[in-house]
């Protein structure tokens, strides 16, 4: 103590000396370097400390390896660590994670900075716990039991101060057996944690890949940091919820994109320990799709993302269970009709439960309708203090800490919860490495699935009764499509697909733009147009087609007879064979042979010289033909035009009229004829002469 002592003073005293000197040893100490290799002044810097690991637990008599990041000017400063007694209540615990009402104070050591193991920034703190059959030792803190205890780490000056920065952590510590390994508690608590990777779709409406979601499919995206995860969790049971339209796009992207192939070679080689939840397509809004007379999509939502799931990867899917939301008893009926049996909700889903002793930690039965499913809930709280302020490793160890909390809070009895994370999670690698590191041979917790959860822990019971809960209310949002778009935009894509086949590329990418457009991502006035858009964006395919199909305009064809044939030639100038059905239609002509015909389009040119045309009524003369180019069904219009049809042939009517016409002529003139004659061979009578009155 005299030792330590001394050293503070010297150490002040030649920081006053060099301060009041305002040599060089100042300016010195005022020019530190940050973390980017810059200089700034101390003014500007403040020291700060930060966790960076920490032994997720041990047992009386371990040490604990604490490690730090001190940063900034920290000349004058040490290290002051402070134990308090283990927490009582899971309600206490989450007061400590403020630094509140941290308990009463089992031990205080100060560390000198400068006698810590250093790699740059980084230092290694050794904590020291008494074993209680041991001689006691001042260093060490002497925490008698196992138990949970909040350890507050400060930066302060040598000279009494106030602290310039400090964080509060926990030490998870447990007893020894007789062979010196950590001793577990009666009941370990099962802990099932539920990862979603889900992306909103990869493809804009015209097909091209979205760069941001493409973004987080790279190992140093979102998604690609949790796939990177697996591997290391091949050991741990986890539960998935994997968006099919995110695996299937994420696959696709990747027979393309080297950059992007190692998450998803984690994803779709799962081992068989891990659970895959049932789950749509895409995310839905099960009654917002109710409500707008789209509940008849959920089937085909669940069925396509099954399909997509059992096709990708190497484990069977979980049918029975999910994790969708939000539900209300209608919604709820609905994923039953596709084998729904068992849930995993979050707490806000549930109508509020009976205040409890102790955490909820069982299964319980959800009454909807006139079924029971069997549910567990999230529990939020634990899950907030991985989303909450800190660096990962202290995130990771509030966690870690808090579950082991609800583990003793009845250590000798079957529990167990489940962490369900948010679909735009975003964790960093430190923050998953830590917690798989902690979950593993841990004393307190362990790991689990949802349903290993469901059947391994007994359902929640109150005096021998089962509990009952309900959902809470829901009040149907807006459906980013209406019943009227999907159908049209399903009818359309009928059509196409009698022109193009199942298998084309483009009846493909308009089905999935068809399930995509559902999705409950689009939100807002700007995500229900994106969905319009995706619906839309089958018209843009079949008018690029169409405009493939060139056919006959401007031409006039002569009919030589009354009923004759007109050759006409169709231009296919896409690289497929397409079918499709020529319709003819004029209100002067009439189609022996039908006025519509099925035809078969080769790539390039095809003449078809057996359309059959009978002229109506009426002499020679133009009329108009027309000729419209639909989808074999009829219902998808392609192409059109109006053609000339001229006709030199005279018809019976017209041959006797001009018969009449000439016999007429021909009867006039010869009675014309015979009259004058007549009149030459009569003598013309004199007239009399007119006398004129003188």
């Amino acid at each position: 103590m005299i030792a330590r002592l001394a050293a503070r003073v010297v150490a002040a005293g030649l920081l006053v000396a060099a301060v009041a000197a305002g040599g060089p040893a100042a300016n010195a100490a005022d020019q530190v370097p940050t973390t980017t290799g810059a200089t700034t002044t101390a003014a500007d810097a403040q020291p700060h400390i930060q966790l960076t690991n920490i032994s997720p637990y041990g047992a009386l008599g371990d040490n604990i390896t604490v490690g730090l990041r001190l940063t900034g000017p920290l000349t004058g400063l040490e290290l002051r660590v402070t134990a308090f007694s283990a927490v009582t209540s899971r309600s206490g615990y989450e007061r400590t994670i403020d630094g509140k009402n941290l308990g009463t104070v089992v031990g205080t050591e100060t560390f000198d900075i400068n006698a810590l193991p250093t790699d740059g920034e980084l230092r290694t703190l050794t904590v020291g716990i008494q074993d209680p059959a041991a001689a006691r030792d001042p260093n060490r803190f002497l925490l008698r039991k196992a138990g949970v205890f909040p350890l507050k780490v400060d930066l302060v000056p040598i000279q009494p101060g106030p602290t310039l920065d400090g964080f509060v952590t926990h030490l998870v510590v447990t007893t020894k057996t007789s062979a010196g390994t950590p001793t577990s508690i009666g009941e370990p608590l099962q802990v099932a944690w539920v990862w979603p990777i889900i992306a909103p779709a990869a493809r804009e409406p015209d097909g091209t890949l979205d760069p941001a979601v493409v973004a987080q499919f790279r190992p140093d995206g979102r998604l690609g940091r949790i796939a990177a995860a697996l591997p290391a969790a091949s050991t741990l049971p986890l539960t998935l919820e994997l968006g099919p339209e995110t695996v299937q796009s994420w696959n696709q992207i990747a027979a393309g994109d080297a950059t992007v192939q190692p998450g998803i070679r984690n994803i779709t080689t799962l081992g068989g320990g891990h659970d895959v939840l049932a789950t749509p397509y895409v995310p839905l809004d099960i009654p917002a799709l109710q409500a707008a007379g789209l509940g008849g999509e959920v089937a085909t939502q669940m069925a396509a993302g099954s399909q997509v799931l059992d096709n990708a990867l190497n484990t069977d899917v979980v049918r029975p269970t999910s994790a969708e939301a939000p539900l209300d008893d209608a919604a709820l009926e609905s994923l039953r009709t596709t084998g729904v049996e068992r849930l995993v909700l979050d707490e806000g889903q549930l109508e509020e439960a009976t205040p409890q002793n102790f955490t909820p930690a069982q299964p319980f039965a959800l009454q909807s309708g006139d079924h029971r499913y069997t549910a567990v809930s999230s529990d939020a709280g634990l899950v907030s203090l991985l989303n909450g302020e800190g660096t990962a490793a202290l995130r990771a160890q509030r966690l870690l800490a808090g579950l082991a909390v609800v583990a003793l809070e009845q250590p000798n009895a079957r529990r167990g919860v489940a962490l369900l994370m948010d679909s735009g999670w975003s964790p960093s690698s430190d923050l998953l490495g830590a917690v798989i590191g902690g979950l593993q041979n841990n004393p307190f917790l362990h790991p689990a699935t949802v349903d290993q959860v469901i059947e391994r822990v007994p359902a929640e019971t109150r005096a021998g009764v089962p509990v009952v809960r309900r959902l809470a209310p829901v009040k149907p949002g807006r459906a980013p499509v209406t019943a009227a778009a999907l159908a049209a935009a399903r009818s359309k894509l009928a059509a196409f697909q009698t022109l193009v086949g199942a298998g084309d590329s483009k009846v493909q990418a308009a089905q999935h733009a068809q399930l995509v457009a559902l999705s409950s991502q689009w939100r807002g006035a700007s995500g229900r147009q994106a969905a319009r858009d995706q619906l839309d964006s089958v018209d843009q395919d079949v008018g690029a087609f169409a405009n493939q199909i060139q056919i006959p305009t401007n031409r006039t064809f002569t009919l030589t007879a009354r009923r004759d044939t007109i050759p006409l030639s169709f231009n296919n100038t896409s690289d497929q064979q397409i079918t499709v059905r020529v319709h003819l239609d004029s209100d002067r002509l009439r189609f022996p042979d039908g006025a519509d015909q099925q035809l078969v389009l080769l790539p390039g040119t095809t003449t078809v010289g057996k359309f059959t045309i009978e002229t109506r009524t009426g002499g020679p003369g133009t009329v108009p033909l027309h000729l419209t180019v639909t989808s074999a069904d009829g219902t998808l219009p392609l192409q059109s035009s109006t053609l000339n049809v001229r006709s030199t042939v005279v018809n019976g009517v017209g041959v006797f009229l001009t018969i009449a016409a000439v016999v007429f002529l021909a009867l006039w003139w010869l009675l014309h004829f015979r009259r004058r004659r007549r009149n030459k061979r009569t003598p013309t009578a004199v007239p009399a002469p007119v006398h004129q009155p003188a």
